[in-house]
């Protein structure tokens, strides 16, 4: 038994010397059939195949960080470009209003050269300086003084949207400046006539405690001969303002039972919250 175990050792290890050889063998006619250039060339394509993918890959990253820098640089340049369109629109945007401004301020400048006033007076054409913003019926401030001839208690008035109409008058006077009280004082008193009747009465201010003038010590008999939308105008009786000057128009009439009088409201002609350009009446022509 012994014997047999030994024999079949020896022919499983000639088995397998056999089957290497032949391995080797086959081995050796593959690398015989191939040139060096062959090999070289499997290596060369093998590591061409590798290094491709890596710099494929590489490529691939750098474009998209080239791409996400050019997208950068535009979106600067489009937002530099953006802030330089806003600038000139509001350059643009504050040129138009500037001409739109000129352009009414010369329309109002026109009007009051082409003024239609009473050619029987000498005027001196101010600007309002000054004011207050939230009580357009306080005094103000215009741009001309003594030195243009201008004094306390002369008349001032306006012309506004075709009509010419008083405004108050002078108190206080500096060299180049003077201060207006208008007529909407309550310390402002001013003989007046109803234009259609002639019915005088006396002008008070109310203190801007409307947009309304009072006229009172109208005799109540002349209720039936007034309306709603009348003239009222300055008299001239012992008054400093000029005969003529249009005030307000009849807009309530109260007939009080227990007074001896009408008390009459007045729209005044002027708008004085539009108020720009005033005249200072200095006198008649012919003095």
């Amino acid at each position: 038994m012994a014997k047999k175990r030994n024999w079949g050792a020896k022919r499983n290890s000639r088995a397998l010397k056999i089957v290497i050889a032949l391995s080797l063998v086959v081995l050796a006619s593959l690398f015989i059939s191939f040139t060096e250039s062959d090999i070289l060339g499997i290596l060369k394509n093998g590591g061409l195949t590798v290094v491709s993918f890596f710099q494929k890959g590489v490529s691939s990253v750098a474009a998209g960080a080239r791409n996400q820098i050019n997208a950068i640089s535009e979106l600067r340049e489009l937002q530099r470009a953006h802030e330089e369109a806003l600038a000139r629109l509001n350059d643009y945007t504050g040129v138009e209003r500037y001409v739109s401004e000129l352009k009414r301020e010369n329309e109002l400048l026109r009007e009051q050269l082409n003024f239609p006033g009473n050619l029987d007076t000498r005027h001196v054409s101010c600007e309002i300086i000054s004011n207050d913003p939230e009580n357009f019926f306080a005094s103000f401030v215009i741009n001309k003084g003594s030195k243009d001839g201008i004094s306390r208690n002369m008349a001032v008035t306006a012309y506004q949207d075709g009509m010419y109409g008083l405004v108050g008058k002078v108190i206080n006077v500096g060299l180049s400046s003077s201060l207006v009280m208008p007529l909407f004082d309550s310390t402002s008193f001013i003989s007046a006539r109803l234009q259609g009747s002639r019915y005088e009465g006396l002008i008070e201010g109310t203190g801007g405690l409307g947009d309304y003038v009072l006229m009172k010590y109208v005799t109540k008999s002349a209720r039936s001969e007034i309306s709603l939308g009348d003239m009222v105008i300055t008299s001239g009786m012992k008054s400093i303002f000029p005969k003529g000057l249009n005030i307000g128009r009849v807009s309530e009439i109260f007939s009080d039972d227990y007074a001896t009088s009408l008390r009459i409201e007045l729209k005044p002609v002027i708008d004085f919250s539009k108020l720009e350009y005033v005249f200072v009446i200095t006198g008649q022509e012919n003095d």
